[in-house]
């Protein structure tokens, strides 16, 4: 059995991954991939209906401009367009709310980081 290599812009999914999703999905279904460190990373969601995979998307980003700070890469996401993870929430059906995008509103925020978690790394 061979490896498959995964989905263009996805570190895991791969194509049988993706269609196994697919048919073990009852409703509408939303996969993810993120990672991030300092900024600096990307994310991927992948948007299952009606027994197949209807959208993806992918970005990520390189080293951000010096004096770029985490709540400025977090404010042009939120006002410059919608993340793929933003997008595949709106395809689930959640709206923003005022300052609150897709993630904020259904409170992800919660798990933007390792640390938010309780779980800490000693170097």
């Amino acid at each position: 059995m061979s490896v498959q290599p995964a989905i263009d812009g996805f570190t895991y999914l791969t194509p049988l991954m993706a269609e196994e999703i697919a048919a073990a999905a009852s409703g509408p279904t939303l996969y993810l991939e993120t990672d991030y460190f300092g900024g600096i990373g990307g994310q991927s969601a992948a948007y299952f209906e009606n027994g197949q995979l209807t959208w993806w998307g992918a970005e990520s980003s390189e080293e951000p401009p010096t004096g770029t700070s985490l709540a400025d890469l977090y404010e042009k996401t939120a006002n410059c367009g919608k993340s793929p993870i933003n997008e595949g929430l709106y395809r689930l059906g959640v709206v923003r709310s005022g300052e609150r995008d897709e993630f904020d509103q259904i409170g992800l925020q919660h798990f933007r980081s390792l640390e938010a978690l309780g779980i800490d790394y000693d170097d």
